[in-house]
């Protein structure tokens, strides 16, 4: 019988379980459809031991490592673009190159790194939001429909064309693409468009982030696979010009830029089960690092004397650097080998970090909006996250299907250290769940309440972690369950899901882990799926993540996370 996968052929056909005709340079799948052939030389990680019997037992093979590379500067940050631009060929599942029900894609399509210089042209009409609604973007919805687009009109796989350029920033101001990164509190303002509108001009990868986070949201929601071949031009340039803009920024406003886009660039794909997410972090890390440098030079300065740019700039900067703690924050707490940073003490000093403008509308009445929960959790994440880490570093920590959501054999020595520990984290967390906040000027009952509950489930999700990590409790223990099905009552409301959307995901990620066989399970499912409508990939993995667990749990068996590393924000 012939093969089907072929382990001496190119990478893509590897990939596809394709077998591969090994013609250089360009097999012929890959020439037949324009994908990137690439091959590389076959390595054995296990070879057979030579005591075994009958060769079924086998021995791993330490292979040599590449030093690491160093994590600070532009040398890190085009490190991890370029490392990412190859996992996202690679990590493609579906194939960009098939045929639309009825129509063929132009296999002679402009290259990806045409003038990339000059960036996507902004179109007149963002000068002036409010004089378009909802109702233009349904016209330009039907009219660039797939399964209503004439077969003659083949302008619509051309992201520069007037229409398809408009649609696109609508589609990013005027849904989720651009909402599933904070709380709006008064859409009129929405501080994103202003810091956009403002930069675009003056930086073209403002334009090739917009157009990647909007293809891709626009892809999710067709029935063919045309807005990927957009999506995919538009990440493989993207990617070019950001990284030519890191080399060459000095400025704290083009570097804040910088920072901006990578998260946008790679929050809507870096949450597959490898390690791009990871990544994705380390060259945001790299630009924070810089950031903070050229920043120390501008607080000494009043506001008088700052620029426009240099006001929006700082503005920026202090939503995406949150933006980037928050994210670093749930991997130290999800992810089996955590976030980007190794130092602990520059772990400590990051996730602390709460510095923001009361006036740019990130903090409402001691309510951070760009994490979801109150400022006073702050000090409770830094210190779990710390716990953590000394595990991760020091024995190891594993999922477990029997007790715990974390393993580890350090508990039976540190134990009561432990348990000091954890009272006092509850006392924190008890503080916070009665905090009061001033909502007074936020008019919308919907949002105050998703506010509320967004901020108690992060208090219910956290005395989860406590009482399993720290404590050891079972997670079926009623006291468990009680701070479950909190979290699932405050959180069934589909207005508070479609608000909060990322915000509230960490609290359902840990609710459904603990929940037990039945309904309940059912019902934190749908929550997910409902983030996963937005076009948000990272609720995908996260159900995944949570079915494989469940199986584990329900069977008694370990869970061993290595070869799923993933996180949930």
């Amino acid at each position: 019988m012939a093969k089907t996968y072929s382990r001496g052929g190119c990478t893509s056909c590897k990939l596809k379980k394709k077998k591969c005709d090994e013609a250089r340079p360009l097999c012929g799948i890959c020439a037949r459809l324009n994908n990137n052939c690439t091959y590389n030389n076959l390595v054995f990680v296990y070879q057979p031991n030579v005591n075994a019997s009958k060769g079924k037992i086998f021995k791993k093979v330490n292979l040599p490592t590449k030093p690491k590379e160093q994590q600070d500067g532009v040398d890190a940050v085009k490190l991890s673009i370029e490392e990412f631009r190859k996992t996202m060929r690679c990590e493609s599942t579906r194939d960009v190159g098939m045929t639309s029900p009825h129509i063929n894609i132009n296999s002679t399509s402009r290259e990806v790194d045409e003038t990339p210089d000059e960036g996507l042209a902004v179109p007149e009409f963002v000068k002036y939001w409010k004089d378009f609604d909802g109702k233009r973007l349904e016209d330009l919805t039907k009219k660039l429909d797939p399964l209503a687009l004439d077969p003659k009109e083949d302008y619509y796989y051309d992201e520069h064309n007037q229409h398809v350029l408009e649609y696109i920033w609508l589609m990013f101001y005027l849904t989720r693409a651009c909402n599933n990164y904070l709380l709006v509190t008064d859409p009129e303002n929405y501080c994103i468009p202003k810091w956009l509108l403002h930069f675009c001009k003056t930086y073209p990868v403002i334009g090739y982030a917009i157009t990647g986070v909007s293809s891709n949201l626009i892809a999710e929601r067709c029935a063919d696979l045309r807005w990927h071949k957009i999506r995919q031009r538009t990440m493989e340039t993207g990617l070019k010009v950001l990284a030519r803009t890191v080399q060459k920024g000095n400025s704290f406003p083009e570097m804040a830029i910088c920072l901006l886009c990578v998260m946008f660039l790679f929050s809507e794909r870096s949450a597959a089960r490898s390690d791009a997410w990871r990544v994705h972090l380390k060259g945001a890390l790299a630009l924070v690092r810089k950031c903070d440098k050229l920043h120390w030079q501008l607080v000494s300065r009043t506001e008088s004397d700052l620029s426009l740019d240099m006001r929006y700039a700082l503005e920026l900067y202090s939503f995406t650097k949150n933006w980037f703690v928050a994210s670093e924050t749930i991997a130290c707490l999800s992810a089996p080998n955590g976030g980007a940073i190794v130092n602990r003490v520059e772990l400590n000093q990051l996730l602390l970090y709460t510095n923001l403008d009361e006036q740019a509308g990130f903090v409402i009445g001691g309510f951070n909006l760009m994490k979801g929960y109150s400022q006073l959790l702050t000090p409770v994440f830094v210190t779990l996250s710390d716990i953590a880490f000394h595990l991760r570093m020091e024995r190891g920590i594993k999922l477990s299907g029997s007790t715990g959501i974390l393993q580890s054999g350090v508990f039976q020595n540190d134990k009561f250290h432990i348990a000091g520990v954890s009272d006092r984290l509850l006392t924190q967390i008890n503080h916070a769940e009665a905090e009061i906040f001033d909502l007074h000027k936020i008019l919308n009952h919907k949002l105050r309440a998703c506010i509320r509950g967004c901020h108690l489930s992060f208090c219910a999700a956290l005395r989860v972690f406590i009482l399993v990590v720290l404590e050891d409790v079972p997670i079926y223990h009623p006291e468990v369950q009680k701070n479950v099905q909190k979290i699932e009552e405050l959180l069934v409301p589909t207005s508070c899901i479609e608000l909060s959307v990322l915000c509230v995901h960490w609290p359902i990620f840990i609710g459904a882990l603990c929940s037990p066989p039945g309904s309940q399970r059912v019902v934190f499912l749908e929550l997910l799926k409902t983030i996963t409508n937005t076009g948000t990939y990272v609720a995908r993995n996260s159900i995944d993540r949570i079915k494989r667990a469940w199986k584990c749990m329900d069977s008694g068996e370990i869970l061993n996370e290595d070869g799923f590393d993933c996180i949930v924000l």
